[in-house]
């Protein structure tokens, strides 16, 4: 995500040199959504792993290119620090391998994304050396430092445990949601390696991994690389903030169906704002009876609803006779797993959007669907900072867009509607009730997403996980955490007078 949103930022702050280093930031974010969309994918995976259900990929790939990838990801992150990454493979070590690239990609930006994540100045580097080579297999030993905060001696043991924080107090200033380094200690198990990590407290962190890969046979390459990427230079350049532009969008008609008030008025206030007319519906029979009694340009589905689902309230508009059958639609869901947007397609829909929402997507998916002109959305004056794990305050700056009233009235509505499901979650998780379980968690997990909540958001998604296995224990365990941190939250919110 952070690729994602770096790399956006900079082709929106026009932070490029010319039009081929604003492609390469364009290629570099797609590079970026490609590994999130895998990451998630092993998030939700991570049930398959423990039980030995997840099988890895045998395909030949470059372990330069894997490398090169990974810092593409992470480096907009180590360019707002002007921090300097270092690559550095021994003579020796083959780059030509078989193996999985894609988890072996996913580790080396777990670590990477952890190291720039705790370094404010200095370097980060990755070494892989191969003492051990010969035949067609080599043993590589790799290494990702920093010098950052380090990690204090009593901590090092609960690294590698799925949801665990170095520092778990509500005021910790480094976010993440403790299942980075699990991810990548599970991976380098199943590819028969160890990881372990060092650490000097105020000196800076290393983690060791290394793994036997095969040696591909047909490109046998072996060679030195030492590469320095120092962004200390960039910083000026990404430093420059969009202006603040209003965009009309005058006489088209939305329906938006939602049945969660907290994403009712986020997605309402967006599109008031952008100049379209909105009606909201809480249910799907509720928006089948709008759309009898007034005309609509496009729907915005939701589809996790009450009575009747997206894909119900879709499949009853197609097949009716009405002259609202072939209305354009929009779905929006919690739901970003690979594949998810061809199901919403094949049920009818024009196209999906994945929570949370902001005005930029929203709007502009809504352009492209009717084929209207683009023209810029309204922008937050504001550098993304994601260092606060219990909230994300510039998510809430730029989804309340800046407006204080409307701020206090969406997070008093997410207050109040949060505290009635989490009570809701506790008579179904008492009741072994894991359907309701999952519903209830899903939606407190897409609202606190939408607010900014995003420490709350990450223990609804670990309950949410635990439901769907049917791991009542660790659901509990979950939903005492995640009582802890909405009581957290609230005062949090209440220290900075939001509510």
């Amino acid at each position: 995500m952070n690729g994602i949103i770096g790399y956006l930022s900079l082709i929106e702050k026009e932070a490029y040199e010319d039009s081929d280093e604003m492609k390469q930031f364009a290629v570099s974010a797609k590079d970026s959504a490609d590994a999130l969309m895998d990451i998630i994918n092993n998030i939700l995976d991570l049930s398959k792993i423990e039980s030995g259900k997840m099988e890895l990929m045998e395909a030949p790939f470059s372990l330069v290119k894997v490398i090169d990838d990974a810092v593409s990801i992470v480096s907009s992150k180590a360019a707002e620090k002007g921090l300097c990454i270092k690559i550095n493979l021994s003579a020796g070590t083959p780059n030509s391998l078989t193996g999985d690239e894609a988890r072996l990609r996913q580790i080396f930006v777990n670590l990477l994304s952890n190291a720039i994540k705790f370094t404010e100045e200095g370097v980060v580097a990755i070494n892989a050396s191969s003492p051990y080579a010969g035949g067609n297999s080599a043993v590589i030993n790799f290494e990702v430092s920093d010098t950052g905060v380090g990690i204090a001696p009593d901590k090092i043991d609960s690294l590698f445990q799925p949801f665990s924080q170095i520092d778990s107090s509500p005021t910790r200033r480094f976010g993440g949601s403790g299942l980075g380094l699990a991810i990548c200690k599970e991976f380098v198990a199943m590819m028969g390696g160890v990881i372990r990590a060092d650490s000097i407290l105020g000196k800076g962190t290393s983690f060791f991994f290394e793994v036997r890969f095969k040696i591909h046979e047909s490109d046998p390459d072996k060679q030195q690389v030492n590469k320095v990427i120092d962004f200390k230079n960039v910083r000026k350049n990404i430093s420059r903030k969009p202006e603040v532009e209003k965009k009309q969008s005058g006489g088209i008609k939305v329906l938006l169906a939602e049945d969660n008030l907290v994403n009712q008025k986020l997605a309402a206030k967006m599109l008031y704002d952008a100049g379209f007319e909105v009606d909201v519906s809480s249910s799907g029979k509720e928006a089948l009876q709008k759309l009898v009694n007034r005309s609509y340009d496009i729907i915005l589905m939701d589809i996790q609803m009450p009575d009747m689902d997206g894909f119900m309230v879709t499949s009853e508009i197609r097949n009716s006779g009405a002259g609202y059958r072939n209305i354009p639609i929009i779905a929006i869901t919690a739901h970003g797993m690979p594949g998810y947007k061809e199901k919403c397609i094949n049920a009818g829909m024009n196209d999906y959007i994945s929570k949370p929402v902001t005005a930029e997507v929203l709007v502009g998916k809504i352009n492209s669907v009717l084929k209207i002109k683009q023209v810029p959305e309204k922008n937050i004056k504001s550098e993304r900072d994601n260092s606060d794990i219990l909230f994300d305050f510039e998510h809430l700056q730029k989804v309340s867009l800046g407006e204080a009233a409307f701020r206090k009235d969406l997070l008093n509505t997410f207050i109040e509607d949060a505290s009635t499901r989490i009570k809701k979650l506790e008579s179904y998780i008492e009741g072994f009730e894991y359907n309701m379980m999952v519903k209830e968690a899903h939606t407190i997990k897409g609202a606190g997403n939408s607010v900014g909540a995003v420490k709350l958001a990450s223990l609804a998604l670990a309950v949410e996980i635990s439901a769907k296995a049917n791991d009542i224990e660790n659901a509990r365990t979950h939903f005492r955490n995640m009582v802890k941190i909405m009581d957290d939250t609230c005062s949090v919110l209440k220290d900075y007078g939001f509510i």
